[in-house]
């Protein structure tokens, strides 16, 4: 069962970090594993999204509810797709000088066996690297 929490200090506002979270569709163009993201609704702070992941030979696409916080909090569940249960949790920290520390909990866990056997390793070790890519993106954006 892929679980992965860690948190990190980036040198940009909380605002601007949130801003680059929420803007889902854009989520392929920074991270490796995202094939494609799509708005299906959006109502008040939930936001309906689909997700299509490749990890190599394997691929699937699932739908979740985003519910964010304003520049604080995004949480992240799934409504559809392969999961038995998928949770995240994005949250923003202001450090000082412009910096922020973004926390990263992800936690999910596939109904089939099978994927279980087979994604599980290849999907745990991308969501590793997530964070990272995050941080490069913004900071590539940045300059």
């Amino acid at each position: 069962m892929p679980k992965v929490s860690e948190s990190r200090i980036i040198r940009m506002p909380r605002r601007e970090i949130y801003k680059v979270l929420m803007d889902m569709e854009r989520y392929p163009s920074f991270i490796p594993f995202i094939r494609g993201a799509r708005i299906l609704e959006r109502q008040g702070r939930d936001t309906l999204a689909e997700i299509s992941i490749g990890l190599g030979n394997i691929g699937f696409t699932y739908k979740c509810k985003v519910t964010e916080t304003p520049f604080d909090e995004i949480n992240i569940v799934d409504v559809s797709g392969p999961f038995k249960f998928l949770r995240a949790r994005l949250t923003f920290e202001d450090v000082g000088e412009g910096s922020t520390r973004v926390g990263y909990h992800f936690e999910s866990q596939f109904r089939s066996r099978t994927m279980n056997a087979i994604a599980d390793p290849i999907f745990n070790l991308k969501l590793k690297s997530t964070l990272a890519s995050v941080e490069r993106f913004i900071l590539r954006r940045k300059k």
